[in-house]
């Protein structure tokens, strides 16, 4: 089995860290991500979808885990405001009118 890899986004803000199960990469490897990570930060909770190609800047090991710094070849992604549905949804009373007679 081998020990997870440790993807560190070194472009985005707060330097987000993703485990996977990789093998052992150089500098200069490029790899294609698309996965979806999940913050609260102050309160307001944010996503950020990370999609496309990415370069290897380092490479180094801790122990057996194998530490990957990369960079986005194309757009850098960035963490995105979740808006969330209010919480009790507005429901529009029944129309109410005159009954009118047919004669």
């Amino acid at each position: 089995m081998t020990p997870a890899t440790l993807v560190v986004l070194s472009e985005v803000a707060g330097t987000p860290k993703i485990k996977l199960e990789l093998p052992v990469l150089r500098l200069g490897d490029r790899l294609s991500l698309r996965c979806k990570l999940k913050r609260s930060n102050q309160g307001r909770s944010e996503v950020l979808e990370v999609m496309g190609d990415f370069r290897v800047a380092s490479a180094s090991f801790d122990g057996m885990r194998q530490v990957l710094e990369v960079e986005s070849t194309g757009k850098v992604p960035s963490w995105r405001a979740i808006k969330r549905a209010p919480k009790v949804k507005r429901v529009i009373p029944p129309a109410r009118s005159a009954r009118t007679v047919v004669r």
